[in-house]
């Protein structure tokens, strides 16, 4: 909800963020002539007034626990973007792994 004001008028801004849980499709394994897909646990989070949004998960790599970060980037309406990097340290750092651009395709 964004409800914009002039604050010369004597009113404010008020904004507030939906939250939104996604969730995850985990890498096919194969049984036999067949791949299964499970689902992961989802990641949490919300896009803020200027299109960004941060989605959080956590999850296991190699037998250890990882935290998971979705970035959304809809700054740029014709070429939007999204990202995932995990973080073995609870959040203090990110190794961004994985990248997509989406580009708009002209008219």
């Amino acid at each position: 909800m964004d409800f914009s004001t002039d604050s010369t008028a004597g009113r404010c801004k008020i904004y507030q963020a939906m939250s939104w849980a996604i969730p995850r499709l985990a890498s096919g394994v194969s049984t036999g002539s067949r791949a299964t897909q499970a689902i992961d646990p989802p990641v949490v989070g919300s896009f803020d007034k200027n299109g960004v949004g941060h989605f959080f998960g956590k999850d296991t790599l190699n037998g250890k626990p990882i935290l998971v970060v979705f970035r959304w980037d809809a700054r740029n309406k014709n070429r939007p973007w999204w990202g995932q990097a995990f973080s073995p340290d609870n959040g203090k750092t990110w190794e961004w792994n994985f990248f997509n651009v989406s580009e708009r395709p002209g008219e």
